[in-house]
């Protein structure tokens, strides 16, 4: 995909993730400023992560129709609404439910304008393009969070969830005027087909606009043969890394209000995390060795384990912001690896994706809500971080043993890894 199209999606991309993130960077500060606990404060994630998880699946089936975002443009447009009702939220319970409105609303787009990228990429393209893509919403993610800091601090609650309606409103007008792209009929939908190769397609103005060029392997004739180990190795790592971070999203306020630091801190340690997400993606795309190789999927685990239980220890705004880093570039590899092995196969692309993105809200709502039980349960509030670390290593074993055979034949040959 070389034309206008995934510019636009990458647009879409960006300020959807920037809204998306400029509520959560209130949302915790809502709830404190409106008397909830620990306990509760592990729930902010959840409200909007639950009904997330349990649409996107379903949602992302959804998308194999012959135009994936038809569902996406009404949902955009509840979510800003929502997103502006913030503003006025009189209490825990409308908090939790607008927050909720959100989620339903962009499990109808996520699935969708990832299967869109890969149905369309040209051929070797997939990598570059999902890394485009990748780019581009880690970028509104990073920008959400700075900015969302200072928002909150400078002006309050209602200029922050205002600009979140604002951008919302932006990604629904732009895939309100995304013309549909399929492969030729006969092919599979998720066929990495060339969009110039499309029937009666000749270049027009819109093909005037390119990204630079970025490497795939050569296709392969088929499925890898450990394509499904991967897969789940990914999912379970993708899942802990969001959770991860969730937990930061959700519980760190809290412990920097007991160091006396502010929304301001907050904010740019969370958009410095995103930034270094950003470069990863970068590096990712760029070099694309790590496809089908043990140690980058295992790799992602260890910083955020390594930062989730050195935080609690660090008290300087210069050490804080020394982590952030390490957690940018855990959350980038395992998500980048997570989506690239739910659409690298040309089948039920939409189905993975939703997937893909259920589970990374499956782990943004059980640590932080088992992070807040551990510290309502011991009276710490450190709990959150040591409970987060601790599920981190669960799960770097069990990615292990599901790649212990992934790749039969190999030994212990260094293509294996």
């Amino acid at each position: 995909m070389t034309d206008r199209r995934l510019l636009r999606l990458c647009a879409a991309a960006f300020l959807a993730d920037m809204a998306l993130y400029l509520v959560m960077t209130g949302a915790p500060y809502k709830a404190l400023a409106l008397g909830v606990g620990p306990l509760l404060l592990g729930f902010v994630p959840v409200a909007r992560a639950l009904p997330y998880s349990l649409t996107t699946v379903w949602a992302g089936a959804r998308t194999e129709g012959p135009e994936r975002l038809r569902l996406a443009r009404g949902s955009l447009l509840a979510a800003a609404a929502a997103a502006a009702l913030l503003v006025v939220a009189p209490g825990i319970g409308a908090l939790f439910a607008l927050l909720a409105v959100i989620g339903f609303s962009l499990a109808f787009f996520w699935p969708a304008v990832q299967a869109t990228l890969a149905d369309a990429a040209a051929r070797g393209r997939v990598t570059g393009d999902l890394g485009w893509f990748n780019i581009a919403w880690s970028t509104g993610k990073a920008v959400g969070f700075a900015v969302g800091g200072f928002l909150l601090a400078g002006f309050g609650f209602t200029a922050l969830f205002a600009t979140a309606a604002a951008a919302l409103l932006g990604v629904a007008a732009l895939v309100a005027f995304l013309r549909p792209a399929r492969p030729p009929a006969g092919r599979p939908s998720g066929d990495r087909t060339t969009l110039d190769s499309l029937p009666g397609r000749s270049p027009t103005a819109d093909d005037s606009m390119s990204f630079p060029a970025l490497p795939d392997p050569a296709p392969a004739s088929g499925p890898h043969p450990a394509a499904r180990s991967f897969r789940l190795a990914a999912w379970l790592g993708n899942t802990m890394a969001f959770g991860i971070g969730a937990v930061l999203n959700t519980h760190y306020p809290d412990w920097l209000r007991t160091l006396g630091r502010g929304e301001a801190l907050f904010g740019s340690y969370l958009g410095l995390i995103f930034a270094s997400q950003t470069v990863t993606f970068l590096l990712l795309a760029r070099f694309p060795g790590w496809h089908y190789r043990r140690l980058p999927v295992l790799s992602a685990q260890i910083p955020m384990i390594g930062v989730a239980l050195l935080l609690p220890r660090l008290t300087q705004p210069a050490a804080i912001l020394a982590t952030a880093p390490a957690v940018g570039f855990g959350l980038g590899l395992a998500y980048f690896a997570s989506l690239y092995y739910s659409v690298d196969a040309p089948v039920a692309r939409g189905r993975n994706a939703g997937v893909h993105e259920a589970l990374l809200g499956v782990g943004s709502m059980v640590l932080p809500v088992g992070g807040g039980w551990a510290a309502a349960a011991f009276g710490r509030l450190d709990a959150p971080y040591l409970f987060a670390a601790g599920a981190g290593i669960v799960t770097l074993a069990l990615q292990a043993g599901l790649l212990a055979r992934a790749l039969p034949g190999t030994g212990g040959a260094p293509e294996g890894y």
